[in-house]
């Protein structure tokens, strides 16, 4: 076994491991930091073996893309797989990461000794290990699939491949498949029935009746709010203020949300913006156009009415089913080359909304009794939420806020919900929903960055672990929070003595409550999304980065007109040089100076 020194180890070549990577060095260039990934290339999501023909961003060109690195294409496309694959690695060879990042490189432990940590990991050359003093986990929310147990499993005789592995298997798959059977209900699973039936192969589209929330909203090729791409609506102002949100008031216009969110009137315009958005989705869709497409139509509408504004029962409002305000990331876009539904409405793909009982050979068993022959079952069942290296020692994960098994109750939770339900009442009127019993207590992380607690002595942080559709903007902001936290030059502490005496709390207990607050917030926001498993900030991340930008003493507003900062979308440009302007207020020679 050899091993090696670092200052800094960042776990995780994707697009926020190297941005992580790029701030710290640019903040210290003299500090020896070293990237690890245990896939073949960098990249993440975007990897070359994780491409197959027809992946595309649901971005659009000009929307994703660093602040400091343009990317060029034509306007109002979608960008190939290849494409982004390529400009990551540009990126990663601008900033001279390359001869930093070791791929083939799986961290199977991780183990805090005195004030380091020591990684364990497996390469080409053998086990090694890694001595580092500050450690940055950026392995995402993708890494690890989810592929479920399904009886019959090693008789199946085909392949059983998960949508992250997808890309391995489609070239064959395109040449040999005659039919496939996709497993799964939102992008992903889109995705893969986009790319066989788009090349003449037969796909049984099984979508789980007994459990999950069913087909994701899907936002049309032409944008609801005229000038503005799916991509981009998150990213508005005034579009956040009709998204009720725990840390809403860091924008600045607390008095709007308490208006549209604390008064019926304000609460009634709210769900008129949310029933138009979903009409128009319904409508562009022609969800109720043909049978087949019906099957896709989000399988609950209009849940969200307080049932004091409405007249009815709690029962009663939630009784129709979810709306695309509760969808959080599973909100999709439609950025395929061809018409989707055309194509789901042809004799090439069948929709069955049921469940897999068991597989013989080349066989999918349905619970209707139905049985479908196929030459592939593909998985888009999503991931595991527990990260997949092990953590030491043991005990230690629910102190860095790491999922971990088994949760106990938490009076804190339970305070928690009373004032998001009180502070944001629309949030009571939940849709029905199937919940599978947590195995888990998700992602507990101080602006889902940091350990909630000061016992690491700022020596662990996490990036990439909230969704949102500006993955890049806010990739960028919270590399930038987490490089202060690691380095010491960032104060968390928001009151003078006196207020912190007379406050109640000290500031490990407030910054606790801060954290369970945040992340309690997601489970009432996106039920039908992944907000009880983590951060998701589809309609919220205009909010989360201003807060960050306060935390970093940094100006959040930063358009040139009151009209712009609040009508227009925001983009990576608005913050290029963000890094430069903190190291201009701190001072490049300014000494680490906060610990806890």
């Amino acid at each position: 076994m050899t091993s090696e020194v670092a200052n800094v180890v960042i776990i995780g070549a994707g697009v926020n491991g190297l941005i992580a990577a790029k701030t710290y060095l640019q903040v210290d260039p003299s500090i020896n930091l070293l990237i690890v990934d245990a896939a073949p290339a960098i990249g993440g999501t975007w990897a070359e073996h994780r491409l197959y023909p027809g992946l595309k961003t649901q971005c659009l060109y000009g929307t994703y893309e660093f602040s400091d690195l343009p990317m060029h294409g034509k306007a109002g496309e979608h960008i190939p797989g290849q494409v982004v694959h390529d400009y990551i690695k540009q990126y990663a060879e601008k900033f001279d990461l390359i001869q930093r990042i070791r791929c083939n490189t799986k961290v199977e432990v991780v183990e805090r000794v005195g004030k380091s940590w020591r990684l364990t990991a497996t390469g080409a050359i053998g086990k090694t290990t890694i001595v580092c003093d500050k450690l940055i986990v950026a392995a995402g929310l993708t890494s690890e699939p989810l592929i479920p147990a399904i009886p019959g499993s090693e008789i199946f005789d085909v392949p059983i491949v998960h949508s992250k592995t997808l890309g391995e298997y489609a070239a064959s798959l395109l040449k040999s498949a005659s039919s496939v059977t996709v497993y799964g209900a939102k992008k992903s699973a889109q995705d893969a029935v986009y790319l066989f039936a788009s090349n003449g192969i037969k796909v049984n589209w099984v979508i789980r009746k007994s459990a999950g929330s069913g087909p994701g909203w899907s936002a049309p090729t032409k944008p609801v709010i005229p000038g503005t791409q799916f991509d981009q609506v998150g990213s508005i102002r005034a579009i956040g203020w009709l998204s009720p949100c725990v840390w809403g008031n860091a924008d600045g216009h607390g008095w709007i949300r308490w208006f549209l969110h604390r008064t019926r009137l304000g609460r009634w315009l709210t769900a008129g913006f949310w029933t138009m958005g979903e009409n128009y989705m319904i409508q562009e869709n022609g969800y109720d156009s043909d049978p087949k497409l019906q099957r896709l139509k989000p399988w609950c509408r209009r849940a969200y009415e307080p049932p004091e504004l409405i007249g009815l029962s709690l029962t009663e409002a939630t009784s129709e089913s979810f709306s695309s305000f509760w969808g959080g990331a599973s909100l999709g876009a439609l950025n395929f080359s061809t018409n989707f539904f055309e194509l789901i409405k042809s004799d090439k793909v069948e929709v069955h909304i049921t469940d897999i009982t068991a597989l013989t050979s080349r066989t999918i068993h349905l619970s209707t009794g139905e049985a479908i022959s196929a030459d592939a079952l593909i998985c888009c069942t999503g991931w595991l939420d527990i990260p997949a290296f092990k953590v030491l020692p043991e005990g230690i994960q629910g102190e860095l806020g790491m999922p971990y098994p088994f949760p106990k109750a938490d009076a804190l939770v339970a305070k928690a919900d009373k004032e998001i339900l009180s502070k944001l009442p629309m949030l009571a009127a939940q849709p029905p929903m199937y919940e599978e019993d947590p195995k888990t207590r998700p992602f507990r992380l101080y602006r889902f960055i940091a350990p909630p607690t000061s016992a690491f002595d700022r020596s662990i942080a996490f990036v990439g672990v909230a969704s949102a559709l500006a993955t890049l903007l806010s990739g960028e902001l919270q590399a930038l929070w987490a490089v202060a936290y690691l380095t010491g030059r960032l104060d968390l502490e928001k009151r003078s003595p006196v207020e912190r005496a007379t406050c109640g709390m000290t500031l490990e207990d407030e910054r606790l409550w801060e954290t369970v607050l945040a992340t309690r917030f997601g489970r009432w926001r996106s039920p039908a999304g992944y907000g009880a498993r983590f951060p998701e900030l589809t309609f919220d991340a205009m909010p989360y980065h201003d807060l960050l930008l306060r935390d970093l003493g940094l100006e959040f507003r930063r358009k040139r007109s009151w009209l712009r900062e609040r009508f227009t979308p925001y983009n990576v440009k608005d913050y290029e040089g963000i890094v430069d302007e903190w190291l201009a207020k701190i001072g490049t020679a300014s000494p680490p100076v906060w610990t806890s």
